[in-house]
């Protein structure tokens, strides 16, 4: 997809430490993070330093820290979205139900930066 993207769309994608010095803000036009905010010691401090204007993230909204020792952080859908809203704007999110459940268990949010 990313190959198909960069041919057809002139796009370019770099891979890199979430919290990578040296990039100016706003650097990027997005960014994503999919399920990684959870294992970070201080997701605030990661949110307020993305360096791109639209960010794509996801986290598990249930709890999961007993269960994971990787994972630092439960989230639920209004602390993600609230902690989300302190430097993005939110445009869109998702919720993944759990199948014969129908409990959330993921939710991605697409943010664009406050001006």
């Amino acid at each position: 997809a990313l190959s198909i993207a960069m041919h057809r769309h002139y796009c370019e994608f770099e891979v890199a430490l979430a919290f990578t010095t040296g990039i100016q803000p706003l650097h990027y036009d997005g960014y994503v993070a999919l399920e990684v905010i959870e294992h970070l010691e201080d997701p605030a401090a990661f949110i307020a330093t993305v360096p791109a204007r639209h960010l794509v993230a996801s986290v598990p909204v249930r709890p999961t820290t007993i269960h994971n020792h990787f994972h630092k952080h439960d989230f639920t859908i209004e602390n993600f979205r609230a902690l989300m809203e302190t430097r993005f704007v939110i445009q869109s999110w998702w919720l993944q139900i759990e199948p014969y459940h129908n409990e959330p268990s993921i939710m991605v949010v697409h943010g664009e930066a406050r001006a």
